[in-house]
């Protein structure tokens, strides 16, 4: 685990971004159907792993199934507060100890589950109390992440597939880790993800 600093060119960069999705809020309401509003989804998520480069973060790096990564995401879900989670599907969670703290999450009514395939496991966590919501194939991402709110204060572990690999190599999983002090503007691009997520399951065909 370590840290990579932020530059001052990196600033002027999120700068750009930042003003690049107000201008595509503003833009937002006056798109006419789910294809435009996929594309406006789609980039954000370009947005978000531009700001993920630029900004001073954390960087948490496992071998896939190993103990610390199970460990590590036991620990991350058992945090108390309101857990989102934005990924394509749920075979990463598998382990007992991870599917127990999601679990204990939806239970309490604190899991939101963004996820292109449902499956099994994303159906029993929407019966124990989690909300589910289905992304569209259309929006493309290589960013999953997560977000953990608690009284205001909120924290975001991210992973990005292509750039991970480039860096930390196939034979290892990278994940970035910011909070809402350190980074607000890249939390608020990934909450920005989420509510449109909401918005186009609401204009496709329930699959549950």
């Amino acid at each position: 685990m370590y840290t990579i600093k932020q530059t001052r060119a990196a600033l002027i960069h999120l700068f750009f971004v930042i003003m690049g999705v107000v201008g595509l809020a503003d833009f937002a309401p006056l798109l006419p159907n789910l294809y435009q509003k996929c594309i406006a989804a789609t980039i954000l998520c370009v947005f978000i792993g531009y700001a993920i480069f630029v900004r001073e973060k954390t960087v948490y790096r496992f071998k896939p199934g190993s103990k610390q990564l199970i460990g590590f995401f036991r620990d991350w879900y058992n945090i108390p507060g309101d857990l989102s989670v934005y990924c394509d599907d749920l075979d990463w969670a598998r382990s007992d100890e991870i599917h127990s703290a999601l679990v204990n999450k939806a239970s309490k009514g604190q899991l939101r589950l963004f996820l292109k395939i449902i499956g099994s496991q994303g159906q029993q966590l929407r019966a124990s109390g989690a909300s589910v919501f289905q992304i569209p194939s259309c929006v493309q991402s290589q960013h999953k992440f997560s977000i953990l709110k608690n009284d205001g204060f909120e924290q975001i572990i991210c992973r990005s597939k292509v750039t991970g690999a480039a860096i930390a190599g196939p034979e290892l999983i990278e994940f970035i880790g910011t909070c809402s002090t350190n980074d607000p503007h890249l939390i608020a691009l990934a909450n920005d993800v989420l509510s449109y997520s909401i918005i186009l399951h609401e204009e496709i065909p329930k699959t549950f």
